[in-house]
């Protein structure tokens, strides 16, 4: 720490903020063709001569894959529609882990729009070691007819509501689909506010309606205060005369 520790915390260990460059750094890697890739590990040891720690992240790459083609199965198979939705992903491209998420929001949707509310939408990628591709098949399945019935946020006590649910894609009184909460969830630990978010669910006053909570632990931040303050004393003389 230096002096400039009281105003800001760039220059402070901290593990939680450890775990959430793990996470950037996993999610630059499926950006980049590495569908394989992941943490194997991180260290932190604090160097006496350096005075600070220096980290050492253990990862796993793999190797950069395509997509020859996408696909998807179970339900609304002869929707047309959908072709267009896949349009984030390509055959022949780099493998994109960001395009591939696009991908479910997108088929999610139209499902929705063709009267399949409570649709979830999963990829499943299954590698081919020797051309080094992978076919993306997106599995369409019928989820639980149940509503939300309201959404409660807990452990806020410096952020404001609205901030938490602006991440969610759906609200109170639509249909419950666990991919976009999910999604949400995912969302919420990227911000950086938190250091930890957890959603669940409960049950709803008719058993066709849930109750969304989220469990939020605001990050801690540093503050400075200043104070000062004087004092008068008042002394008597004797008067002589």
């Amino acid at each position: 720490m230096n002096y400039l520790s009281f105003f800001k915390t760039s220059d402070v260990y901290d593990p939680d903020k450890i775990a959430s460059d793990l996470e950037r750094i996993r999610r630059f890697y499926l950006k980049n063709g590495y569908a394989d890739f992941h943490v194997v590990g991180s260290d932190a040891q604090f160097d006496p001569e350096q005075g600070g720690y220096i980290v050492t992240i253990t990862s796993r790459k793999g190797f950069s894959i395509r997509s020859p083609r996408s696909m998807w199965t179970r339900i609304c198979r002869t929707l047309t529609a959908l072709r267009c939705s896949l349009s984030c992903v390509s055959p022949r491209e780099i493998y994109n882990g960001d395009m591939v998420e696009k991908s479910v929001d997108a088929l999610t949707k139209e499902v929705g729009k063709h009267g399949y509310p409570f649709t979830q939408v999963r990829p499943r990628g299954d590698r081919d070691p020797a051309t080094r591709t992978v076919t993306i098949a997106f599995v369409l399945e019928e989820g639980p007819r149940v509503y939300i019935e309201r959404i409660d946020v807990r452990g806020n006590t410096r952020t404001r509501d609205y901030v938490i649910r602006r991440e969610f894609e759906i609200g109170e009184g639509d249909a419950y689909n666990r991919v976009y909460i999910d999604r949400a969830e995912r969302r919420l630990n990227n911000l950086g506010y938190f250091k930890k978010v957890k959603i669940t669910n409960e049950p709803g006053s008719t058993p066709d309606r849930v109750i969304v909570v989220v469990d939020v632990e605001d990050q801690p931040t540093g503050s400075l205060s200043l104070s000062g303050g004087y004092s008068t004393s008042t002394v008597s003389l004797p008067m002589s005369r």
